[in-house]
């Protein structure tokens, strides 16, 4: 040093000068990761993952029946063209597939109750509300499709009267809607369920 001022390459000067740029340099770097980690973290790993990846066949029937329920709301106020059958009969045909699935899965989480070695009434006391859900599906399908078997067997032969095959649309439309909400209702728990990070 020399009348005051302070030499560039003094020793000291340059240890500090590095101690300081180290530390801007750290203060920087950490309030940019934090900055970019952050929402990462809130929606990566704070957050559930999708439903649709987690419960891709609940999130399907879900999307099923929102579908449906937008083709009868387009059927009924003539928003939908209804010239050809297919279009009545969509309501019907897909809780018909509805009820095959549900029927399928109910069978399937029969099987592995059963190959894990516990009991169904063990199962149903770990969540009591989530059991009648899953219950009250498969009898809403259950009931459904036996009603539909029913009715068929005692349609009476030959044509039917344009009132009678009216009649009989319209039961066949109240009994899809009934497997529609269950499945509705099994999909909503589900996502619920999801959200507060419980297991099926």
């Amino acid at each position: 040093m020399c009348g005051g001022e302070i030499a560039a390459d003094d020793p000291l000067v340059e240890s500090a000068l590095w101690e300081l740029s180290g530390k801007l340099q750290n203060a920087s770097a950490g309030g940019h990761h934090k900055a970019l980690t952050g929402p990462i973290e809130f929606f990566g790993t704070q957050m559930v993952p999708p439903f649709l990846t987690t419960k891709p066949l609940q999130a399907c029937k879900l999307l099923g029946v929102v579908t449906t329920a937008a083709v009868l709301f387009g059927i009924v106020f003539e928003i939908v063209p209804t010239e050809s059958i297919t279009v009545l009969f969509f309501v019907p045909v897909v809780a018909f597939v509805f009820a095959v699935v549900i029927t399928a899965e109910t069978v399937l989480a029969g099987y592995h109750v059963v190959q894990n070695g516990t009991s169904f009434a063990e199962r149903f006391s770990r969540d009591p509300l989530y059991g009648v859900v899953r219950i009250g599906e498969f009898l809403f399908a259950l009931l459904a499709v036996g009603a539909v078997g029913v009715i068929l067997v005692l349609l009476p032969d030959g044509p039917m009267a344009g009132p009678g095959a009216l009649g009989l649309f319209y039961i066949l439309v109240g009994l899809s809607l009934l497997i529609l909400f269950g499945s509705l209702v099994r999909s909503i728990t589900e996502y619920v369920r999801l959200r507060r990070g419980k297991s099926t």
